[in-house]
């Protein structure tokens, strides 16, 4: 398996259009895409034309997408918000359905790192490096992840 990481945009929202997409991906052929970037449908469109022989499109979603619930932790059959702030994330994933593509989606909690849009995992350093407790709700059983980009 030969793995190549190919970066489409700087930023999660800029320089990622039909174009630009396409014409880093003119005359490759990729078994795979994980695709990190991608909030909006759209966002993908390119991608599937561009590699119409696609195996595997792997897509870093949201937990975010969940309809919100005391009962934890989530699994992939629990009920979505479409309402959510990542109903994009949602929209994606629903279109890779109706086309038919082989897709993993993959609902992290948190995500940090260079180009964070969102840095709410700051609250719990901060709180860390200070030698303060991580207040967790309910029982104290609830379970959480961080990841990097």
């Amino acid at each position: 398996m030969r793995v190549t990481p190919r970066q489409f945009a700087t930023s999660p929202v800029t320089e990622r259009t039909r174009g630009a997409v396409e014409s880093k991906l003119k005359n490759e052929s990729f078994d795979v895409v994980y695709d990190i970037n991608a909030r909006e449908k759209e966002d993908i469109l390119p991608v599937l034309s561009s590699l119409p022989n696609l195996d595997q499109y792997i897509l870093c979603s949201s937990a975010g997408v969940y309809k919100k619930s005391d009962l934890m932790p989530h699994f992939e059959v629990d009920e979505t918000d479409p309402q959510s702030r990542h109903k994009g994330k949602l929209n994606m994933e629903s279109h890779l359905e109706s086309v038919g593509a082989n897709f993993t989606s993959v609902r992290p909690v948190y995500i940090y790192g260079p180009l964070n849009y969102n840095p709410v995992e700051e609250w719990f350093f901060h709180r860390i490096a200070a030698g303060r407790p991580i207040p967790v709700p309910g029982n104290g059983k609830q379970i959480t992840q961080l990841g990097t980009r």
